[in-house]
């Protein structure tokens, strides 16, 4: 007998910027450190997971319909493979310079704080390695979306695709 799911709608409602700390609690909207300071406090969270920092490219990610989102592609190495993370900040609605600027500082600052937990995980969970669903497979993709598309029969949008499943 053959079993067909139906779709399951994981779509993550994105909030803007504006409205992510007080209607939906998302930390570091008024954080007062500098993106220089950030970034430091990042390279040595991924230093206390084993990886070392090779610096930071701050640009825009494209999205469906047209919408950008600033942020960071972060690099790194781990045990001798290249490792990339892809921060981008909430979207803007009303963009002005002090905005944007806050935003990325925001993506920073939780990056930090996600970074510092994974530590944790890898204190409390033997065998956690949280960096290495950020490195990169010969030709630039990234290991985790290889296993996600291929292994795990998800699309790149989190919707797991119609997977046939035997019993």
């Amino acid at each position: 007998m053959k079993f067909i799911p139906d779709e399951q709608q994981n779509n993550i409602d994105i909030p803007y910027f504006e409205e992510s700390s007080k209607k939906y609690g998302i930390q570091g909207h008024g954080t007062n450190k500098t993106e220089s300071q950030l970034l430091s406090e990042i390279a040595s969270a991924i230093g206390r997971l084993g990886g070392m920092y090779q610096g930071a490219d701050s640009g825009t990610f494209e999205f469906a319909e047209g919408e950008v989102r600033y942020g960071y592609s972060i690099r790194f190495n781990l045990a001798g493979h290249n490792g990339e993370i892809k921060l981008a900040a909430l979207p803007i609605r009303s963009e002005t310079p002090a905005r944007i600027r806050q935003a990325k500082r925001q993506a920073l600052f939780n990056l930090r704080e996600t970074l510092e937990a994974q530590y944790m995980m890898v204190l409390l969970v033997p065998g956690s390695m949280p960096l290495m669903e950020h490195l990169s497979l010969p030709g630039g993709q990234p290991l985790a979306e290889k296993v996600a598309t291929e292994y795990l029969g998800l699309n790149g949008s989190g919707k797991p695709r119609l997977v046939e499943i035997v019993e």
